[in-house]
């Protein structure tokens, strides 16, 4: 900011005369040894007026001092004579280093007829070594016939010293207007721009450019509405008419609107005003504050009236009385009542339940104090109002309060009716009989019932807080548990075997799933523990006797087996000593009936399952025993058996065995006559439904198609007939090609 300074206008006046004085004693001095070189009479005048000026007169010739007067001598604290005998290195050292260049430099060029600058400043070396600024007007002339320099040389360092306290103070000045933080602008009376400083450059947002030398009207930044009021203002400076700071607003550059507190004065000089000078304070975020400030007022009175928590307002008065002086509309609804009819009332006159409660010096604290106070529970009553309230009281603005208020009757009776469940819950908690156990995620017990104590004595306590590995008869066995926990989040009666505190193992049953979070995250399991310690051991003892009836029952079928063998090897002794063959006949019918039920009964004993056996391998094995028994030669007469597994219990396998044996030794007997070849087929299959079908045939001559199967004559298929009965079953006879049986079954228990 340009603004000038009346010292600087006094300095430069004593500069100039300074000057004009330096260059008549340069004229003077020159005056006098031209005339005294002349020879004139009057030289004497001059020399005396050289010799007793103030100004430092010297000739330099030959790089010597061939001349120097008293002030020069003075000036540089050598004596005349001392300066004559100096060396040309000697007088080269008289000037400073940081001059030398700029001194002998301009000498020796006028010394070569070159015209010169003939003032310069420069610093020069005193005998003592201080250093003094001087000034020095140079002029070449002729001395005792050879060219020399005159040099007429006053001491300015006094005056460089004000110059630089001139310019230190100049430069605090600019920088304490520049760094003001308000804004500071000049104009001249027709109202051009022509100063400001860096903070009015910033809240405008333009350079100093598009600022200085412009009228104010014709800134960008300047609304057109605004003009005449300006215009306004200027006319009353003008009049001298006081003027207040007002607020105006401008564009900044960057498009915003900047709002500003504006002080404006005349520039005088003397009592003529020549401008205007302006401070600009930017107020925007004031303004903004305010405005949002206004805003928030709107919306949280906005708030307050539709809040759902009541509200009333009170003001403490100088005598001390909390007096209602309003309240929100939740209020009326919350407790019933029309609350205006409260207004002017001193608290314990609106509510007079509460005038011996600490309630109303509650209240005058936070109006007072500003100290807030709040309570979950408030109990109140009289003839309108009735409820439990949790109450919040606060300081509004000074002797000013609000108190909060929320119905919780019905919250009060939920928590009552919460804790009557708590206490059922936690009395069935501590008396369930199954133990109760809730880990985190890192298996940590968090939760066990009281009941863990009676089951393997160890107190809640006790197991709290420790990994559930700890109780674990093999540790290892936690991370199978783990697995099948994960497959679907539940399990359900998971063997494992625990420690109890005495070190007995526990055989539990565990029942378990996985805990989330309400974002779907596992934070843990919870379960139920059933003590199975009892039940196992009974199982075991069940195991064992049945162990010990399914080795009896197999010596039974072993015994009946061994008794049936037995019977057939009597009846093949008895036949060495028959000799009808008829009778014969029905010996080995009966045989090999008796060897049909051995091998039932060899078959039990000989499987896992006592209770049924597998009729596909026992038909495998009788056939087999009956081609034997029959010497059927293999390559006349072939067995297919087209079976598969079908497992019948003794109450089927034998009557259905016995079957078997009478229609496949039929077939061996009588199917092929005069050794004929041909082929028996048995077959066995299971339907969808249980039943069993078994079938016997064969390719041989067959029977005649006068045999009636309700009436036989032979007591084989008499028997037949009365197994398939005893079976359930049905028996169908097909006399097509050969023989063909085939008998239906339920193969369930008969």
């Amino acid at each position: 900011m340009e603004l000038k300074n009346p010292l600087f206008r006094l300095w430069g006046m004593r500069k100039n005369h300074r000057r004009n004085h330096l260059k008549r004693g340069l004229r003077d001095a020159d005056e006098h040894f031209r005339l005294t070189r002349d020879g004139k009479s009057y030289g004497k005048k001059f020399r005396t007026m050289v010799e007793r000026s103030i100004q430092g007169i010297v000739i330099i010739q030959d790089f010597r001092v061939v001349y120097s007067n008293r002030a020069f001598s003075k000036i540089s604290g050598y004596s005349r004579k001392e300066l004559l005998y100096l060396t040309p290195t000697q007088v080269e050292k008289v000037i400073h280093a940081d001059h030398r260049d700029l001194v002998w430099g301009r000498m020796k060029t006028r010394l070569q007829g070159h015209k010169v600058i003939p003032r310069y400043e420069y610093k020069g070396i005193r005998k003592d070594g201080s250093i003094r600024w001087l000034e020095m007007l140079a002029n070449l002339i002729e001395y005792e016939g050879k060219p020399a320099i005159l040099g007429a040389i006053i001491d300015i360092t006094d005056r460089k010293r004000a110059e630089e306290k001139l310019k230190e103070s100049e430069e605090r000045y600019k920088a304490i207007i520049d760094l003001a933080p308000d804004g500071m602008v000049t104009a001249d009376i027709k109202g051009v721009i022509t100063s400001c400083n860096s903070a009015f450059l910033e809240q405008t947002g333009l350079p100093k450019a598009a600022l200085v030398g412009k009228h104010f009207s014709k800134l960008p930044s300047v609304y057109k509405s605004d003009i005449a009021a300006y215009f306004k203002v200027l006319a009353s400076l003008i009049k001298a008419k006081p003027m207040r700071p007002f607020e105006a607003k401008w564009k900044h550059k960057d498009g915003s609107v900047r709002w500003g507190e504006i002080h404006v004065a005349p520039l005088k000089e003397g009592r003529k005003i020549t401008g205007f000078q302006a401070i600009t304070r930017d107020i925007t975020d004031r303004r903004n504050t305010e405005k949002a400030l206004r805003d928030s007022e709107k919306k949280y009175r906005n708030i307050v009236e539709s809040s759902p928590m009541g509200m009333h307002l009170y003001q403490l008065k100088p005598n001390g009385q909390l007096v209602f002086i309003g309240s929100n509309p939740a209020a009326d609804r919350i407790l019933g009542v029309d609350n205006s009819q409260f207004v002017g009332k001193t608290i314990e006159e609106a509510f007079p339940p509460l005038a011996d409660t600490e309630i109303p010096k509650k209240y005058k604290e936070a109006a007072a104090k500003g100290i807030a106070w709040q309570t979950n529970q408030v109990s109140y009553k009289d003839e309108k109002i009735n409820g439990a309230f949790q109450v919040h009281a606060f300081q509004t603005s000074p002797q000013k309060m609000a108190a909060m208020f929320l119905d919780i009757t019905e919250k009060m009776k939920a928590e009552e009716a919460l804790q009557e469940s708590e206490e059922k819950y936690r009395a069935i908690f501590e008396s369930f009989h199954d133990v109760y156990y809730r880990t985190d995620r890192e298996g940590l017990v968090t939760l066990i019932s009281p009941s863990v104590r009676n089951h393997a004595g160890w107190d809640p306590e006790d197991i709290i807080g420790h990994p559930v590995t700890d109780f674990y008869q093999d540790p290892s066995e936690r991370e199978n548990f783990k697995e099948k926990l994960k497959e679907s989040g539940v399990i359900n009666d998971y063997e494992l075997k625990l420690l109890a505190k005495n070190g007995r193992v526990i055989a539990v049953s565990v029942s378990s799933k996985i805990i989330f979070s309400k974002d779907g995250h596992p934070i843990g399991v919870e379960g139920v523990l059933r003590d199975i310690t009892d039940r196992k051991r009974a199982e075991e003892q069940v195991k064992s006797s049945l162990k010990e009836k399914e080795v009896l029952l197999q010596e039974i079928h072993h015994r009946v087996k061994n008794n049936m063998q037995i019977i057939s090897s009597l009846l093949n002794l008895q036949l060495r000593h028959i000799g009808d063959d008829r009778v014969r006949d029905m010996f080995k019918m009966s045989r090999d009936r008796i060897k049909s039920m051995a091998l039932i009964h060899e078959k039990l004993y000989q499987s896992e399952d006592l209770s049924r056996v597998n009729f596909a391998q026992y038909i495998r094995s009788l056939s087999l025993h009956l081609l034997h028994t029959y010497n059927a030669n293999a390559d006349r007469i072939k067995l297919d058996t087209e079976v598969i597994d079908v497992f019948l219990d003794i109450n089927k396998a034998i009557p259905c065995g016995l079957i078997l044996n009478e229609l496949v030794s039929n077939s061996l007997k009588h199917a092929f006559p005069q050794n004929k070849r041909g082929t028996i087929r048995i077959q066995l299959s299971a339907g969808s439904n249980g039943d069993v079908r078994l079938g016997v045939s064969d390719n041989g001559v067959g029977f005649s198609e006068n045999v009636d199967l309700q009436k036989p004559d032979s007591m084989g298929l008499q028997l037949v007939n009365d197994l398939v009965e005893q079976l359930g079953g049905t028996l169908e006879l097909d006399l097509g090609e050969g023989t063909s049986y085939q008998i239906s079954f339920e193969a369930g228990t008969s």
